[in-house]
């Protein structure tokens, strides 16, 4: 090795600019507003609220005690703050990615770390505020830690990981099958266990002191209850998913890049011949990235809400794809991954359109324009706005001069006027209970939904 290449080498710049990329790629995401995902905005309610009582306060079940900590030190400061340290969480994971794919020996770590980067559900949620990016730097510097045997310091980032997305915590079993695997001492096991286990404890105390535990116990198991997977929605959910995941591009390579490996794998017996490309992997993180993404798929199958759910399965997917992909492939299927958040197909026109690069920001404009204009309504007569929750917590955090009032903060249902504009003229409430609707228009109030062309007893979430 010459001495320039042991420089390059020694001073890590191939890292340094690997994440000076991701993080430039993603200064476009950091403004206007905390995110077009309405959970984004809800996320910082809670925060506020946190940071005013001084105590622990659930932004929504079941609990995010990690992120939504963090996030009380952050929201202060706004979008900024709370987006570039999320995209700075994002450009971690990216970073310790590389290093579990170049520490397991698959081909090309540094090309399948930009795939990873900047597939679009990753690019886009991780310059939300959201918990994903956080959750996912954890899983996968404790998916590191294990396979360097650090199985304590793999147990408590285990824990910090599920303290960021509580699902996470169900990567227990994939680390239990590496262990397994390789045959691991009780020392290991014992480790890991107390690791995760003082670590998680520790975390989950204040949720479980949270006086608003009791609301988030009802919504976890209605929403389990109504939303999980049937075989009347398998495969409209897989397909969104899987494009969520790779995009139109990518999954089009995926699907012909598999093809040609199964072809390729047919044909070699009868030629006598080994593949060409054989690799001995080590059997236990192939079992660790199995059970890892198998656990996610059993989570989302769960409550299948948001396709982001699947994020915590992607970078073992691309592990596991790229044990069997030739070179050639992977920079094609990177090639497609990164393409598709700045130029996508519209299958019902026909047609090349910008990307979810581009849809994000555009999203996040419209609801601070629509914000702007519902908080200077003044109509003739005193009116009450019914706008739905995340219209609520949009005015809450926007609009600083409105008198608060304990339904705006309230993650679920909150009926009641929320935000009262100054001298009561206007008010606005994500819902109001026929008693209320009464009271108010007794009052002298008119009830008005908004958009003006929606239902005032059923207004559309976004």
């Amino acid at each position: 090795m010459s001495p320039l290449a042991r420089l390059w080498r020694a001073l890590w710049v191939p890292e340094a600019a690997f994440a000076l990329i991701v993080a430039l790629s993603r200064l476009p995401l950091l403004g206007s507003g905390y995110g077009s995902d309405d959970d984004a905005w809800r996320n910082v309610v809670a925060a506020v609220r946190m940071h005013r009582l001084g105590h622990y306060v659930p932004s929504r079940a079941p609990g995010f005690p990690v992120f939504e900590t963090l996030l009380s030190w952050l929201a202060p400061f706004g979008w900024l703050a709370t987006n570039g340290v999320t995209a700075l969480a994002g450009v971690i994971a990216a970073l310790v990615f590389v290093r579990v794919a170049r520490r397991i020996g698959v081909a090309m770590p540094g090309m399948l770390g930009l795939g990873f980067a900047f597939c679009s559900g990753l690019w886009i949620t991780t310059s939300q505020t959201m918990d994903y990016a956080y959750g996912l730097a954890f899983m996968l510097a404790a998916y590191l830690a294990l396979l360097e045997r650090r199985h304590l310091a793999g147990g408590v980032l285990l824990a910090l990981a599920a303290g960021c997305r509580l699902t996470l915590a169900g990567q227990l079993l994939a680390a239990a099958a590496l262990l397994l695997s390789r045959r691991a001492p009780a020392r290991a096991w014992a480790a890991l266990a107390g690791g995760f286990a003082v670590t998680f404890a520790l975390e989950f105390l204040p949720v479980l002191r949270s006086p608003e535990l009791g609301d988030l116990r009802h919504e976890a198991a209605y929403h389990v209850a109504h939303a999980h997977l049937t075989l009347h929605t398998l495969v409209p959910l897989t397909r969104a998913a899987l494009v969520f995941t790779f995009g139109r591009f990518g999954v089009a390579v995926l699907a012909l890049a598999l093809l040609v490996v199964a072809a390729g794998r047919l044909r070699a017996p009868r030629a006598g011949s080994a593949p060409a490309r054989a690799v001995a992997f080590e059997r236990g993180p192939v079992a660790y990235e199995a059970a890892g993404a198998a656990v996610t798929a059993a989570c989302f199958a769960l409550v299948p809400y948001e396709n982001a759910y699947l994020l915590p399965a992607v970078p073992f997917v691309l592990l596991l794809l790229a044990r069997v992909l030739r070179p050639a492939w992977i920079v094609a299927l990177v090639a497609a991954l990164t393409l598709e958040p700045l130029v996508t197909v519209s299958v019902g026109a026909r047609q090349f359109v910008p990307g979810n690069l581009f849809l994000e920001r555009s999203l996040r404009r419209a609801d601070l324009a629509e914000s702007q204009v519902l908080a200077a309504l003044a109509p003739d007569a005193p009116t009450v706005y019914v706008v739905g929750r995340f219209r609520v917590h949009r005015l809450l955090l926007l609009a600083p001069r409105f008198e608060r009032l304990g339904p705006a903060y309230r993650a679920f249902s909150g009926p009641g006027v929320a935000l009262w504009q100054p001298g009561r003229h206007v008010g606005y409430a994500a819902t109001l209970t026929a008693p209320q609707r009464d009271s108010l228009a007794a009052a002298g109030y008119a009830i008005a939904p908004w958009p003006a062309d929606a239902s005032a007893e059923a207004l559309p979430a976004r």
